[in-house]
């Protein structure tokens, strides 16, 4: 299931990624949580690997950090990053 919010903008935060070198296709394939009715998502780094080990480990698995937070303000699309964006998602760590 994906945000409606997300979903409506998907064009407009393709272009928001591609203008600040991001990988949008990650980005899509990374954990989301969303409020469709307070018009706000987050995209989350989510290791797949990592939480299976940390599972069998029985560990408690680490929180997923915020890429990209994502909302509606007075009417707007608003995308912030945080200081997890560019490790996750930036186009020019992965060809360094």
């Amino acid at each position: 299931m994906m945000s409606k919010l997300l979903k409506d903008n998907e064009n407009t935060i393709k272009e928001y990624c591609i203008k600040h070198n991001l990988d949008f296709n990650k980005a899509k394939r990374m954990h989301c949580n969303w409020n469709d009715e307070e018009g706000i998502a987050n995209i989350q780094y989510f290791d797949k690997e990592r939480a299976q080990l940390e599972l069998a480990r029985k560990v408690a698995p680490k929180p997923c950090p915020t890429l990209l937070r994502i909302s509606i303000i007075d009417g707007q699309l608003h995308i912030e990053q945080t200081e997890y964006t560019k490790e996750h998602l930036s186009l020019e760590l992965q060809h360094q």
